[in-house]
């Protein structure tokens, strides 16, 4: 689910945990070879494709408290999002594959059908097999540029619902270390997110440090617990 996104490279622990690909940067000619690379380094097509439920636990700093985001995962779709300070869930926000809803305290809203649009698009947990149908994403491979210093393809990514990524694949470990998001098509405003730490959970590359910048302000979490196809049930995402 995307209600979170940022990072930053960590190439030489990529490199001290991950042998599955060359140091040795191979230049590739469409977006799909990229995405095909990440895929393979991510653990490969037909393990991520048996995940069926990802959850994650991340610490943060949320008005100078020390906090927990927890999400959960269901393919294709479903998921959940819940801020607890001392075990208590401030808030949370939830879609059961066709509703949104929002918990605040004691107040339970329904989210508007706008903020849950892209959703119906969605069929695996992991974008990068999303990205490879073209039926729901056009991509374009649209240059070079560097991420913190490691040199990234330039991937602009557009969701049949018309919205627009540009995502950075970086060349020599071939993972995803920055996706921004066009959030203002009048004012090239995006918010970005970027990946880095990354390391074994399981048979799962993943990346362990998220920083997200939206309008500028980054805050970074850090993955305390990552659990693929455990912990996670359908009541998840249906709020009583």
């Amino acid at each position: 689910m995307k209600l979170l996104k940022f990072y930053v490279a960590s190439v030489l622990l990529v490199l001290s945990v991950n042998s599955s690909y060359s140091q040795s940067t191979t230049d590739f000619t469409t977006p799909q070879e990229v995405i095909q690379k990440a895929i393979e380094v991510m653990g490969g097509k037909e393990y991520l494709e048996s995940i069926s439920t990802l959850y994650t636990d991340s610490k943060t700093i949320l008005q100078g408290h020390d906090v927990n985001y927890v999400i959960k995962e269901m393919a294709p779709n479903k998921g959940s999002f819940e801020i607890v300070y001392n075990q208590h869930i401030m808030f949370g926000s939830y879609f059961n594959g066709k509703t949104g809803y929002q918990v605040s305290g004691s107040k339970k809203s329904k989210e508007s059908a706008d903020v849950y649009k892209d959703k119906k698009y969605k069929k695996h947990i992991f974008n990068e097999l999303d990205y490879l149908n073209p039926e729901l994403w056009k991509l374009q491979l649209i240059g070079q540029e560097a991420v913190n210093g490691d040199a990234c393809y330039k991937i602009k990514a557009v969701l049949a619902s018309g919205t627009t990524e540009i995502l950075y694949y970086s060349k020599k470990m071939g993972l995803l270390l920055k996706d921004e998001k066009l959030v203002s098509q009048e004012e090239r405003r995006y918010n970005a997110a970027m990946f880095s730490e990354f390391k074994q959970f399981g048979k799962l590359f993943y990346h362990s440090v998220e920083t997200f910048i939206n309008d500028g302000v980054p805050q970074q979490m850090k993955i305390e617990k990552l659990l693929v196809n455990e912990n996670v049930s359908e009541s998840d995402f249906e709020i009583q």
